[in-house]
C-alpha cells in the first residue's frame, strides 16, 4: 500500500477501533436530514408562487406546450428549446398538470409550481447528497476530529460528532440563500445537475468508476453544465481506480449518453442536438451573460463578443473567447496540479470546487447560476477544510447578490442596479480565485513524498 492509499479509519492515532456497523449512520441521522430537509422546504414556500424570472419560465412553459400539441419527438421542430434530457421532465410536467398549457400563461401559479418542481427536486436530492458525502469522508478521516462547535450541536441533538458536522454541511447548502434564491424564486433547475455531480465526485472518490462517469452524463444529459467538474472526476478516476477503471468509466458515460440522445436522434432531431451542444460550446455571443466575473468588470466600457478580436500583436489576434480558453486552461493546470499534489478526499473535492468557481470567475458565456455547484462541493468539504470557511460565506453572498441583481426580488430595483455593487461583486470574485489559487494548493492532508503518481 502505498501513501496515497487511504487509511481506515480505525487506524487513526488516538480513535477507537471501528467497526461494520460503527462506521453507519445512526438513525438519528438520516432523522436529522430528514428534519434539514423539511426546513429547506419551508424555507422555500414564501417563494414559490411567485413568478421570479418570468422569461425563463415562460420558455419551459412554451417548451412543454409544445410537447403537449405535437409530441416530445417535435419538441425541437415547434419551439426553441435548446436542451435535451430536460424535455424528458417537461414532458412528466404536461402530464402532471393535466391541462392544456398552452391556454395558459406563466402567471398561473399552478403551472408555475409545476415548472419550478425540478429544481426544488434538485434542491432536496443535492441536499442529500452534499450530507452522505460529508459523512462518507468524515469517517475515512484518519486523524482525530477535534471541532468544538461540533461536539456542542452533537450533544445537543445527540448525534455523534461525524453526523452533526454532515448534517451541518447538508443544512448550509440547503438552506443557502443562493440556492433558494436561483430555485425557489427564480425558477432555475441548476441544483438538479448539481445533485448529479456531487455525487458522481462521491462515487469517483469512492472507486466506482462506472456509477461516477453515468451520474455524470445523466446530468449532462439535463444541461451540460456538470461537465465542468470531469477534469477531475478523470482524474479521480485515472488515480484511484487505474486504466481498468477508465475503460469502465468510458463504457458506462458512454452508454448514458447514448442512451439520453437516441430518442431523438432516431426521431429526426440529430441536427438540432449538435446546433445545441455546437451553441453551448462555442459561445459566440456575449462574455459575460449576467455573471459577475472578470469580464463583467469590462462589460461598462465594451460588452464583446467572445468572436471579436482582443488583441492584434502582428500575425496573433486573438479573440477575446480564445483568452477565455486560456486562462480557463491556466485554471485547468492549477487543478490538476492541486490533485497531484494532494491525493486525500478532502483535497481532491477542493480541487473540483476551484475549478468550477476557476470556470465562473475567467469562462466566457458563463451565467450567473453556473457558479452553485462551487458552494455545493465546498460545503462538504469544509469539517475537513475549515480554513475555507471564509470563501464558503463570500461566495455565499457574492453568488446571491449576482442572482438577486440580475432578477430583483419582485422588480423592486432596475437590472443590475446599483452598478457599483455589481463591479464590487465581480472584484471580489477575481480576487477570491486568486486566493482560492494559494489555498487549493495547500489542500487538507499532508504532501506525500517519494509515493507513486498512481495507486
Amino acid at each position: 500500500m502505498n501513501r496515497f492509499t487511504p487509511t481506515h479509519p480505525s487506524t487513526a492515532a488516538g480513535q477507537p477501533p471501528a467497526t461494520a456497523s460503527s462506521l453507519r449512520p445512526r438513525r438519528r441521522f438520516y432523522t436529522a436530514i430528514a428534519v434539514v430537509l423539511l426546513l429547506a422546504l419551508c424555507a422555500r414556500l414564501p417563494y414559490l408562487p411567485r413568478l421570479g424570472n418570468g422569461y425563463d419560465l415562460e420558455e419551459y412553459r412554451q417548451w412543454t406546450a409544445a410537447i403537449q400539441d405535437h409530441g416530445l419527438a417535435d419538441v425541437y421542430a415547434h419551439s426553441d428549446a435548446d436542451y435535451v434530457g430536460y424535455q424528458y421532465l417537461l414532458w412528466l410536467i404536461g402530464k402532471g398538470y393535466g391541462h392544456r398549457v398552452a391556454e395558459e400563461n406563466v402567471r398561473d401559479k399552478a403551472l408555475r409550481l409545476w415548472l419550478k418542481s425540478p429544481g426544488i427536486a434538485g434542491d432536496l436530492l443535492s441536499t442529500m447528497a452534499v450530507a452522505g458525502l460529508a459523512y462518507w469522508a468524515l469517517v475515512r478521516r484518519t486523524a482525530r476530529l477535534s471541532n468544538r462547535p461540533a461536539r456542542r450541536l452533537a450533544a445537543i441533538v445527540h448525534l455523534n460528532e461525524r453526523e452533526a458536522l454532515a448534517a451541518g454541511a447538508g443544512f448550509l447548502w440547503a438552506l443557502n440563500p443562493a440556492l433558494i434564491y436561483a430555485g425557489a424564486y427564480w425558477g432555475q433547475n441548476d441544483s438538479l445537475v448539481t445533485a448529479f455531480a456531487v455525487a458522481a465526485v462521491w462515487a469517483a472518490l469512492g472507486r466506482n468508476p462506472a456509477l461516477a462517469a453515468a451520474l455524470l452524463a445523466a446530468g449532462a444529459v439535463i444541461k451540460p453544465q456538470p461537465l465542468i467538474v470531469a477534469p477531475v472526476l478523470a482524474w479521480l478516476v485515472l488515480a484511484r481506480s487505474g486504466w481498468g477503471g477508465v475503460w469502465r468509466a468510458a463504457l458506462a458515460g458512454g452508454a448514458v449518453l447514448v442512451a439520453g440522445h437516441a430518442y431523438f436522434v432516431v426521431v429526426g432531431h440529430g441536427s438540432d442536438i449538435v446546433d445545441i451542444y455546437r451553441t453551448a460550446v462555442l459561445t459566440p455571443q456575449r462574455l459575460t451573460f449576467n455573471a459577475f466575473n472578470l469580464w463583467w468588470l469590462m462589460r461598462r466600457s465594451r460588452d464583446a463578443a467572445s468572436s471579436e478580436v482582443a488583441l492584434d500583436v502582428g500575425p496573433l489576434s486573438p479573440t477575446w473567447g480564445q483568452l477565455a480558453a486560456m486562462l480557463v486552461l491556466t485554471v485547468l493546470a492549477i487543478t490538476i496540479v492541486a490533485l497531484i499534489r494532494r491525493r486525500d478526499d478532502g483535497s481532491s473535492m477542493l480541487a473540483a470546487v476551484y475549478l468550477v468557481f476557476g470556470f465562473f470567475v475567467v469562462g466566457s458565456g458563463v451565467h450567473e447560476r453556473y457558479d452553485l455547484p462551487a458552494l455545493a462541493l465546498l460545503a462538504p468539504a469544509l469539517p475537513l477544510a475549515p480554513r475555507w470557511t471564509p470563501v464558503y460565506l463570500t461566495l455565499s453572498v457574492t453568488i446571491t447578490l449576482n442572482a438577486a441583481m440580475g432578477i430583483p426580488l419582485d422588480r423592486l430595483y432596475p437590472t443590475n442596479q446599483p452598478f457599483w455593487l455589481a463591479i464590487g461583486v465581480a472584484a471580489i470574485n477575481v480576487a477570491l480565485l486568486v486566493w482560492c489559487s494559494v489555498l487549493v494548493l495547500r489542500g487538507t492532508g499532508p504532501r506525500p513524498v517519494g509515493a507513486r503518481v498512481f495507486d
